[in-house]
C-alpha cells in the first residue's frame, strides 16, 4: 500500500474534481484516506480523496475497491481474532475501521510479526 503524505501546511485539499475544501484546520485532516486516481487529460493520474469516515463496510468488493491483495474473508477473519478493528451493525453487515487496517498492514512488515501465538488466533478465528 503507498502512502500519500500531506504537507504540514496544506490549507486546501481537493475533495472532488473541481471542488475544494479550503481552510482545513491541519488537526482535522484524517491520518489516513484512500484515494481514487483520475486520468487527466495529459496522460497524469490525479490522486481524488475518498471521503468513507473512519468505518467502511465489508462487501464483496472491499478488497478491489482498495486495491488489497486479498480475500474479504481474510479480512473477516483479521477482525474477528482481534487484528483490526471492526463491528457488526446486523449480523450479516460487518464494519471495517480503515485506521485499525492500515496500522494492521503497517504492523506486519515486521518479518517477527506473525508469532506462533498470533498465527494460532488468526486460525482459530471463525471465517
Amino acid at each position: 500500500m503507498n502512502t500519500m503524505l500531506l504537507p504540514k501546511t496544506m490549507q486546501r485539499i481537493q475533495i472532488a474534481p473541481g471542488a475544494t475544501a479550503e481552510d482545513i484546520p491541519r488537526e482535522e485532516v484524517p491520518r489516513y484516506g484512500f484515494v481514487k486516481l483520475m486520468r487527466q487529460a495529459d496522460g497524469s493520474y490525479l490522486p481524488i480523496l475518498q471521503s468513507h469516515g473512519h468505518t467502511v463496510r465489508l462487501g464483496e468488493t472491499f478488497c478491489q475497491d482498495y486495491g488489497i491483495d486479498t480475500h474479504t474473508k481474510t479480512i473477516r477473519r483479521l477482525i474477528v481474532a482481534g487484528f483490526v478493528s471492526g463491528h457488526f451493525i446486523s449480523p450479516h453487515a460487518l464494519l471495517v475501521d480503515l485506521s485499525s487496517f492500515h496500522e494492521h498492514m503497517e504492523a506486519c512488515k515486521d518479518p517477527d510479526f506473525w508469532t506462533p501465538d498470533r498465527r494460532k488466533k488468526f486460525s482459530q478465528a471463525i471465517g
